[in-house]
């Protein structure tokens, strides 16, 4: 081959790998621009699902799911796994609230398979924690039993003190649902303490109401109306008004992850 065409034939090739070069270029830009949108999206609809569900009604908690389940399907699409779970969870939680507890399952179960896979130990208790409510909305009293203590141990290890004293305060209500009220009593002791060491107002009055319960289910009235005085007192400090309390926590954990 003459030398000039040697030098013709290197030039194409030169050119040749500079366009690919440059295509494969345009290719990454493309699919970095594609995910930052999709992650865009992501996050305007997991927003209106927050603000959605700050409504506490009916229709804005549907409204909400529906919002959850676009964003947790394009975290899924960018990759970002916890903010998926979060979606997933918030998704069983709400639709626990509103009257499907099977259905809560399915999400929470896929929730938690999520924050396992990630190592997210306080995403997992909240999810453990919430399945544990689920199944005690269904009925399954041994099943939410068996969550609530899964979840027990992790919430300690992850110092989270709120979601430790909220589980303890659940395994009270299941212990009360089955006819074992000295049992409920022990684990609304524990988690009175640990509202009142946090100053969760909310929790400590909701504890103090079923501590009295527990009383008054030994047969032990005036104790009973001890607890109940003291849950009513705290009750009426946070400017809610007069009557019981709630039974369980407003800072209940249904906030996933």
């Amino acid at each position: 081959m003459e030398r000039g065409s040697l030098r013709k034939t290197r030039a194409r090739s030169s050119r040749g790998r500079r366009q690919k070069h440059s295509t494969r270029s345009e290719d990454r830009v493309g699919i970095s621009a594609a995910r930052s949108a999709s992650r865009a999206a992501a996050e305007r609809a997991h927003t209106e699902a927050e603000c959605l569900r700050g409504h506490q009604t009916a229709d804005s908690f549907r409204k909400a799911v529906e919002k959850y389940e676009e964003a947790s399907q394009l975290y899924h699409t960018v990759g970002e796994r916890q903010k998926e779970a979060e979606c997933l969870s918030w998704i069983g939680v709400l639709s626990a609230r509103l009257g499907d507890p099977r259905k809560a399952l399915g999400y929470l179960d896929q929730a938690l398979a999520i924050t396992r896979a990630t190592k997210d130990r306080g995403g997992e208790a909240t999810v453990l924690h919430n399945i544990g409510k689920a199944h005690l909305n269904l009925g399954e009293k041994q099943k939410a039993l068996e969550y609530f203590r899964q979840a027990l141990p992790v919430f300690r290890d992850v110092q989270d003190r709120i979601g430790e004293a909220t589980t303890l305060h659940n395994v009270g209500s299941v212990y009360t649902a089955l006819g074992e009220p000295q049992k409920a009593l022990e684990h609304y002791t524990r988690a009175l303490a640990i509202f009142r060491a946090v100053e969760n107002r909310p929790g400590e009055a909701a504890t103090l109401n079923n501590i009295g319960e527990a009383y008054r289910a030994l047969g032990e009235p005036q104790k009973a109306l001890e607890y109940y005085a003291q849950a009513l007192t705290v009750h009426r400090a946070l400017g809610i008004g007069s009557g019981k309390p709630p039974r369980s926590p407003t800072s209940a954990v249904c906030t996933p992850l």
